[in-house]
């Protein structure tokens, strides 16, 4: 019941956002609605599945919040994305996904271990790719603050909606 009443109000925002653009009352591109609409989706997956304790919806879970990060930072930072990036985050992502699955309680130690194996894969190559510049980052961190209102204030609705039931 309550995923599919935050299911309904993600497609309504989406939906609203892409009706507000195309209206020109708001300058927000496509891959940032796409963007917020996994952060937020992906955060709700991954509370309902803990409580449920439902190992799969945790994972994919897990994986929609991250993937919208990592679309968040290439849209809002000035990063090249190349291929060695891509499946850095990728190897990242699904070893944060396999810890979440551990984290959540089944307890299997292969998880971890896959995780453990997945987050070192990437780290490795972040160091081999030196593509990482921490200056730029941390450059580029102050303007990105002006955007992130818009995932709270939908966060905050959502939580409060879940909250009723």
């Amino acid at each position: 019941m309550k995923t599919n009443l935050v299911a309904t109000i993600l497609l309504a925002v989406f939906f609203l956002f892409i009706l507000l653009s195309a209206l020109d009352l708001i300058t927000i591109s496509f891959s940032i609605i796409v963007a917020y609409m996994l952060l937020i989706g992906g955060m709700v997956l991954v509370y309902n599945a803990i409580q449920k304790e439902n190992k799969i919806e945790t994972f994919i879970g897990t994986i929609f919040f991250l993937a919208g990060i990592f679309f968040l930072v290439s849209e809002y930072f000035d990063l090249r994305i190349s291929g060695i990036l891509v499946i850095t985050a990728l190897f990242l992502i699904t070893g944060m996904g396999f810890f979440m699955i551990f984290f959540a309680g089944s307890g299997k130690r292969i998880q971890l271990y896959l995780s453990a194996a997945l987050l070192a894969a990437g780290l490795i190559t972040i160091i081999t790719a030196r593509q990482f510049k921490l200056t730029l980052l941390m450059n580029s961190f102050l303007p990105v603050l002006n955007y992130l209102w818009l995932p709270v204030i939908i966060l905050v609705i959502i939580l409060i909606l879940m909250k009723k039931d």
